[in-house]
């Protein structure tokens, strides 16, 4: 994981450099008008994971087939629809609606069609994915994310030696790595897991059981895609694609390190599904929480040395950052953070199947955000108020997520709050005020950096144990730590 987000920040640095801030931006933006049709795809990749869970659970592996054959139906169907909008009402928006130089028209539409087409692979990649999630094969995803970011490694020198467009160049060659990782992921699958078998097989039942799960899972992902690349395209329409490679470039920084906390959850969701398949609904619950507190730590001890020295950071980095990035990166991370307090929670009615109340009311929260944004805009306010109207929606969730969830999970709100959020706020408020002061009284510079992020791992760490983990769990900490390090011991004697 740690590789793979060193490459994955080298290598943005190395397309930036050799793209150029425009065209860094177009590609952002451009691949975002794909990504707006891709909610569906979403909606249905929960559906399809929760579904399968639930069969392990009950160690259905008729079903589990069953499952997996109409899951890729649907992703088929998903993906031509998704190709037929793309090609119609995506383009008319892109030739009408879109800040592109005239003279990178071309290359843009090149950027589009690929990413269309790619797109479509991903769709019927899902349900392979879902599988492997499903049965818990975490170590998968991480050895073949490591093979992506070196094909992705790969592209960055072939793209500095290419005399061609190298927009175009760039988004040929993500499309041929997209394509190789889905034919090595689907190998991998058929391989592995007898329910990945292609059949004719059809249960009306389950088939009506999955759209009808996914339908209202679909107002959450379409929020989301309209906080997200929604935000994208009102930068673009107000402030043009400079700020779309400044968002572009925070937007990146915080991917790859929330991927350490997003792998956390994706290892916690089969388990609350599989939970509640056997009837644990209190463990379900505890592990809700545990979730919640735990995500936040793992996030905030990687976040927070970034946050501090955010403009040296980026300056290292990327020599150049682009106008607004250092800003927008420390407010997004911060985003994240404040998001994580609660994002967990969400799984519990997920893994119940009741989730319609819960989804329409957060979706109607979440689509908030571009209102906020675009209102603000249109007043003047700067590029960073897309973050900032995050921020306010995300405290607000904080607050509606475990309530809306009680309803459904019998979750006690009282101790999500006692032992999740108040902790983790604690865990800030002690944490913060010695690597604040060390900022405020030396220089920049990568003594400076140094020294920060050995104080943020100390006074992190000693917070986290102290006051983020309760005896219990400070008990399990040790014995897991005393265990490894007894084991390496005994590897190397060996």
């Amino acid at each position: 994981m740690i590789l793979s987000t060193l490459v994955s920040l080298y290598t943005s640095r190395v397309v930036l450099n050799t793209l150029g801030v425009v065209d860094y931006g177009i590609y952002n933006v451009v691949g975002g008008i794909v990504v707006m049709f891709a909610f569906l795809n979403s909606t249905m990749a929960v559906s399809t994971q929760r579904f399968l869970s639930y069969d392990i659970g009950r160690n259905d592996s008729v079903m589990m087939n069953k499952t997996f054959n109409i899951a890729m139906v649907i992703h088929i169907m998903i993906g031509i629809f998704v190709i037929l909008l793309g090609e119609t009402v995506g383009l008319w928006f892109l030739y009408n609606k879109m800040i592109i130089p005239v003279e990178r028209m071309t290359s843009a539409l090149w950027v589009y069609h690929l990413s269309l087409v790619s797109f479509f692979f991903s769709v019927t990649q899902v349900p392979y994915s879902a599988c492997i999630n499903s049965h818990e094969k975490m170590d998968i995803f991480a050895y073949f994310g490591i093979l992506d970011v070196l094909l992705k490694l790969a592209i960055v020198f072939l793209l500095r030696i290419g005399n061609t467009d190298k927009l175009i160049l760039y988004a040929i060659l993500m499309f041929t790595v997209t394509l190789l990782m889905r034919i090595i992921y689907r190998w991998y699958c058929i391989k592995q897991f007898k329910e990945t078998k292609l059949q004719l097989v059809w249960n009306t039942k389950r088939f009506h059981d999955m759209l009808g799960f996914a339908g209202w899972n679909s107002t959450t992902h379409f929020s989301l895609v309209a906080r997200t690349q929604g935000v994208n395209i009102l930068i673009n329409l107000f402030f043009g694609p400079a700020l779309n490679a400044a968002r572009g470039v925070a937007t990146t920084v915080s991917m790859n390190i929330s991927s350490f906390a997003n792998n956390f959850i994706l290892a916690i969701i089969p388990q609350t599904v599989k939970l509640y398949a056997n009837g644990n609904v209190n463990d379900m619950n505890n592990l809700v929480i545990k979730g919640c507190k735990y995500s936040f730590l793992l996030l905030y001890f990687i976040s927070f040395p970034m946050i501090i020295e955010a403009n040296y950071v980026m300056t290292l980095w990327l020599k150049n950052p682009p106008e607004m990035s250092v800003l927008l990166c420390r407010l997004v991370l911060c985003s994240a953070l404040i998001d994580n307090l609660s994002t967990v929670i969400g799984y519990g009615p997920q893994a119940v199947g009741r989730i319609k109340i819960y989804q329409t009311t957060m979706s109607c929260l979440f689509l908030m955000v571009p209102i906020i944004t675009y209102v603000a805009y249109r007043l003047g306010y700067g590029v960073e108020m897309c973050i900032y109207s995050e921020i306010i929606i995300y405290i607000c969730a904080l607050f509606l997520r475990p309530l809306l969830s009680q309803k459904v999970t019998k979750l006690n709100i009282r101790i999500f709050f006692k032992e999740s959020v108040f902790r983790n706020i604690l865990v800030v408020l002690i944490s913060m005020p010695i690597p604040i002061i060390i900022y405020i009284n030396m220089n920049e510079g990568f003594v400076r950096l140094l020294i920060e992020c050995i104080t943020c791992v100390i006074c992190t760490t000693l917070s986290i144990l102290t006051i983020g983990l309760n005896s219990s769990e400070r008990k399990m900490l040790i014995s897991y730590i005393s265990n490894r390090i007894h084991h390496t011991w005994n590897r190397m004697e060996k």
